[in-house]
């Protein structure tokens, strides 16, 4: 009988609350681990709503160290068999949100009618968390400890030292991605804890790896490269196009909407190509601390009648976008790696991206443009949709880049990592 590996694993955002990538990539990564013999013990900030996956126990988090049965999930005897061995998932009560920053945090804590439970600030709040992790690695047994960017890092750290078990630092994006130029020194601090503590990091594109090592001053032997997928399925069909397209070509950005992700140079293009055109309909899904902005400025340029907000998008709501858009545009001043881009490669649509990100590396086809040079964008934007040559040279290859996209593939060179720092021997 092959001996399977548990994991302590902390993170902060899991399906089906999900406002960016590293929930859609836990998921992922935790339910092929499970596949490969690999048992996850997932711990979170907080619960928002139900989760049900039928390869997770999911624990409530008044009382997070009780488990509850979800076997009646199990879809048949087939799924039965293949997730027969079930971890959990353990969640505390908390104020981190997905992507917070310090600035947003203290805009929670000061709406609390009680305010003694939580940290005074993020930091304070992180802290909390990291101290949660103690009663779990005392009470819980496991192999190794796996966490995700920097609000995990400090429960990682001292989960390590409690129980003596190897660290995994999983990294997806550094402070120096999310505020470039502005980077918070106390958060840089914890980012450097956790990958000198880490026995192996793991970055998600070979772009995050030579930061890692050049910011962080790490050695490269350290830090193994394992892209994100996404799950394979069949894309959504759309029986008619929605009545506002009339025939109407659709540019879409979808993301969060930051400084990082560069809504800006977004709409500075469209406002360019509709002072020529009326034939372009711009979608802009996400929400962020810019939305407001961004929505008031497309008011004040008088762009709304081609304009579209139609918030934070659900898995469902994401498909019927992508099949009936014509092209995504990926305007982002840093993306390590971005599942976005993936998703869109199975629809088929042509990419534009701003040049030097992570993603080229999975999607080397795509247009490039300088970054915040919106007439290079524009002039870009009409290059492709005005041409189908140009669109096939993009998209041509989508099919052999998602074939190397696999979780499974992704999963198994994680186990082997984890086995190699265990001193196992990898079983297939």
């Amino acid at each position: 009988m092959k001996k399977r590996i548990k994991v302590l694993m902390f993170g902060w955002e899991f399906p089906p609350l999900v406002t960016g990538g590293l929930g859609t990539s836990c998921y992922g990564l935790t339910r092929h681990l499970a596949l490969n013999d690999v048992d996850t013990i997932f711990v979170l900030p907080k619960i928002l709503e139900p989760m049900h996956h039928f390869f997770l126990e999911v624990v409530d988090g008044s009382s997070c160290l009780e488990g509850m049965n979800i076997k009646s999930a199990y879809k048949s005897k087939s799924d039965h068999e293949i997730y027969s061995h079930l971890a959990e998932c353990i969640t505390h009560d908390s104020l981190l949100e997905p992507y917070s920053s310090k600035e947003r945090y203290t805009e929670i804590y000061d709406q609390l009618n009680n305010k003694t439970e939580f940290g005074k600030d993020i930091f304070e709040e992180v802290n909390r968390y990291a101290e949660m992790a103690k009663s779990i690695a005392m009470d819980r047994k496991f192999d190794l400890i796996h966490v995700h960017d920097w609000m995990s890092f400090e429960a990682g750290i001292i989960a390590k030292q409690l129980s003596g078990k190897p660290l995994v630092v999983h990294i997806h994006t550094t402070e120096y991605d999310r505020n470039a130029g502005r980077e918070n020194r106390e958060i840089l601090a914890i980012e450097k804890r956790g990958f000198d503590a880490a026995d192996k990091i793991i970055a998600v594109s070979n772009q995050m790896k030579e930061q890692v090592s050049r910011k962080y001053n790490i050695d490269k032997s350290k830090i193994e490269v394992v892209y994100n997928a996404i799950e394979k399925g069949d894309t959504v069909d759309l029986d008619h196009q929605i009545e506002f397209l009339n025939n109407k070509k659709v540019v879409f950005f979808l993301g969060r909407i930051t400084s990082q992700k560069g809504p800006g140079v977004f709409l500075d293009a469209a406002e360019i190509l509709l002072k020529e055109r009326n034939d372009i309909i711009f979608i802009m899904a996400g929400d962020g601390d810019m939305a407001p902005y961004i929505i008031e400025e497309c008011q004040k340029r008088e762009l709304d009648d081609y304009f579209f907000f139609p918030g934070h998008l659900r898995s469902a709501e994401k498909e019927k976008l992508f099949a009936i858009s014509d092209l995504y545009i990926l305007p982002s001043l840093a993306e390590p790696f971005g599942i976005t881009p993936v998703e869109v490669m199975s629809y088929d649509i042509p990419i534009i991206m701003t040049e030097g990100l992570g993603a080229h590396e999975i999607i080397p086809e795509a247009l490039e443009f300088k970054f915040n040079d919106s007439v290079d964008l524009a002039n870009k934007i009409i290059r492709v949709l005005d041409s189908s040559t140009e669109q096939k040279s993009i998209t041509v290859n989508y099919g052999k880049n998602l074939d190397r996209l696999d979780w499974n593939i992704s999963a198994q060179k994680v186990k082997s990592l984890y086995c190699h720092i265990l001193g196992m021997t990898v079983e297939r």
